[in-house]
């Protein structure tokens, strides 16, 4: 294994123990809407069903995290989605598909709230993750850490918050963010 992969590799076991250790220095900063809405066929709605048990919506985009965790393996190549059960994805493909499972059965149990998926970064203690990593990953992949992408959760009297499905993926654990 090459040095520079070494590196990457420790830098994010780093973020991913710092997430851990340090949930409540985490903050996400919002940049921008996701554009474009993703039509998901009925039986990966189905398949999500098990997973999603909750009914008001903060349970439900905790259990939308975990289902979305259960379709996608992450990947920095993005697969066509939906092409067999789990498919190759990185957090684009997985904050959409968590919003769109989101909106399903927030509308399903009558819950005035919406998901989008939104574009922004992290920071730890206030230093930006997204600054840190691409300054030590190699040129070629700095396009993936540029920023980052989670669900924006809109609900009645305005509240928001945001939950990362993908960082689920690597922590087990479906952080919410103010």
């Amino acid at each position: 294994m090459s040095k520079k992969a070494k590196i990457i590799i420790i830098s994010i076991c780093l973020i991913v123990i710092g997430i851990i250790l340090f949930p409540k220095n985490f903050e996400f900063h919002k940049q921008s809407e996701r554009a474009g809405i993703i039509e998901i066929p009925d039986s990966i709605y189905d398949f999500a069903q098990q997973y999603v048990q909750s009914t008001d919506a903060a349970g439900i985009s905790r259990d939308c995290a975990k289902a979305t965790c259960k379709l996608l393996k992450f990947s920095f190549n993005q697969d066509i989605l939906f092409k067999n059960k789990v498919s190759k994805a990185h957090c684009v493909t997985y904050a959409r598909l968590c919003a769109a499972l989101c909106n399903r059965y927030y509308k399903e149990h009558g819950i005035d709230a919406e998901a989008i998926p939104v574009v922004g970064y992290i920071t730890i203690n206030g230093i930006n993750t997204s600054n840190v990593l691409t300054s030590i990953v190699p040129e070629k992949y700095e396009h993936n850490f540029i920023n980052h992408d989670v669900v924006e959760i809109r609900s009645k009297g305005k509240r928001v918050w945001y939950i990362d499905p993908s960082e689920r993926e690597f922590t087990g654990i479906a952080r919410t963010y103010r």
